[in-house]
């Protein structure tokens, strides 16, 4: 930890972009720009604001087959602060929503 700031280094995990299976596309009901994949789904969406409001349908979020889902868009232009958005999801292990999964990263 350096002034306030820390640093995470983890393995990258490049994903390959993909079809999103009906199972993803009905749990998260959002239209997506992109989707990827490697161990999760990464799901990119058109704004900052999608990401904030999407209320995931969890039963059907169980069904992906996928470790977790990350959903993920630019930041507002008005923000300045940060680069990016993104949520992550995992409920099969109890991880309803989480804003900080440094994993995901």
């Amino acid at each position: 930890m350096n002034e306030g700031w820390i640093e995470l280094n983890f393995p990258a995990l490049p994903e390959e972009k993909t079809e999103p299976p009906a199972e993803l596309r009905e749990a998260l009901g959002v239209k997506a720009s992109y989707v990827g994949k490697n161990i999760f789904y990464l799901v990119e969406v058109e704004s900052e604001e999608t990401v904030r409001a999407i209320k995931p349908d969890f039963p059907k979020l169980l069904e992906v087959p996928a470790r977790g889902v990350i959903i993920t868009a630019k930041a507002g232009a008005e923000v300045g602060e940060y680069d990016f958005v993104s949520r992550f999801f995992t409920p099969e292990i109890g991880i309803w929503g989480d804003s900080a999964t440094g994993s995901a990263h």
